[in-house]
């Protein structure tokens, strides 16, 4: 079957008029008091499962003199700048449920679980749980708010407002040769998850020795059920072999 064929999750139908590409007609970022126009491209997709996953990138940043904006019709070359992913969830066994949880990553070294309410076709989510890489320099996001609402006279037109706050002034690791070892440096969880929590992930990952098409991952868990002095058990042992480059 072809996803573009699956039903919609009965949970998310309050929320299907946000399913689709929209791409910017007018797009302005404030960065240290100064105002960039740029292009952006949502993507909210599904796959029957009870979240809409989406998409953003956006492109071409660039000073906005004399009030002019970045266009798709005058832009020969897309020049990538900032990428988020994320799932939108909703209660999956409460269809009436209006509280909403979006877990957020960005390719700036930021992840999140925002929360907040639907409101007829708009809604809110603010950062409950905040972490970040240990590349990241100050100042540190600390919020986060986003605004999503549908054009009250044009069911094409998608309005976006993100807020953010700052400090004034997440899993971690090292490189060892073909291998790698991330672990939990900060965490959070959606308003759904229940008991146990997760406390701490640990993954391991390594090239084959002999075979450079060969994977193994190894990820090891502690949950709020578990002593403090145990041991993380290991939860998932995988070997991928490489089928494209591509």
């Amino acid at each position: 079957m072809s996803l573009s064929k699956v039903p919609v999750h009965k949970c998310l139908e309050k929320l299907q008029w946000l399913l689709g590409v929209w791409r910017s007609e007018s797009a302005i970022i404030q960065l240290e008091g100064k105002s960039f126009s740029y292009l952006t491209e949502l993507k909210c997709e599904h796959v029957g499962q009870p979240n809409f996953i989406l998409h953003t990138n956006a492109f071409n940043v660039q000073p906005l003199p004399n009030d002019t904006l970045s266009s798709w019709i005058d832009t020969t070359e897309l020049k990538p700048f900032h990428r988020e992913m994320g799932f939108l969830r909703v209660h999956p066994k409460d269809e009436a449920a209006t509280n909403i949880s979006y877990l957020n990553v960005q390719n700036v070294g930021l992840a999140d679980v925002e929360e907040g309410t639907i409101n007829g076709k708009s809604f809110i989510v603010e950062t409950k749980s905040i972490g970040r890489s240990c590349f990241n320099n100050d100042p540190s996001v600390r919020l986060l708010r986003r605004e999503y609402s549908l054009d009250q006279n044009d069911s094409n037109i998608l309005h976006v407002k993100v807020f953010m706050s700052t400090s004034p002034d997440v899993e971690e690791g090292t490189i060892n040769g073909k291998s790698f070892i991330v672990e939990t440096k900060s965490i959070g969880r959606s308003c759904f998850n229940n008991d146990p929590s997760v406390r701490l992930l640990r993954r391991e990952y390594s090239l084959d020795q002999n075979d450079s098409n060969i994977l193994h991952v190894k990820v090891f868990m502690s949950t709020s059920r578990m002593n403090e002095h145990e041991q993380p058990y290991e939860h998932l042992t995988i070997r991928y072999r490489k089928v494209s480059n591509e």
